[in-house]
């Protein structure tokens, strides 16, 4: 159930940013000194391991996979967004922090019984 939970939610906070396309990321990204193609990583991060995640393919992989992306989105939103508490609600990163922690929850759990991958292998 935790796994289905953070791939849907994780697919559908990456649907609705596919609007703004490459573009938002690209700028996160250029600011930080990263180069233009690595945003195709965030979409490996965002897209494919999510799914990876919900179908139980190699799940502790793709958890590893997204607890990096979450990582690395958090280290490259501006300081006034990371120390930032907007008036109406909590923390700004809280949805980021949020896949983060249960990914790597994902990491250390495994897949279970109801997988693709099944609870042999090392990466289910």
């Amino acid at each position: 159930m935790l796994r289905a939970a953070v791939a849907t939610l994780l697919l559908f906070h990456r649907y609705c940013l596919m609007y703004e396309g490459f573009v938002t990321v690209m700028v996160a990204l250029n600011e930080n000194d990263v180069a233009a193609f690595q945003t195709c990583i965030v979409y490996v991060g965002e897209v494919l391991a999510p799914l990876m995640v919900l179908f139980g393919i190699w799940t502790r992989m793709a958890a590893l996979i997204i607890t990096v992306n979450m990582f690395l989105s958090i280290l490259v939103t501006p300081s006034r967004q990371f120390a930032g508490l907007p008036a109406f609600a909590g923390w700004r990163l809280e949805l980021q922090a949020f896949f983060l922690i249960l990914s790597i929850a994902i990491a250390l759990f495994g897949a279970g019984k109801y997988s693709i991958g099944g609870t042999l292998g090392r990466w289910n």
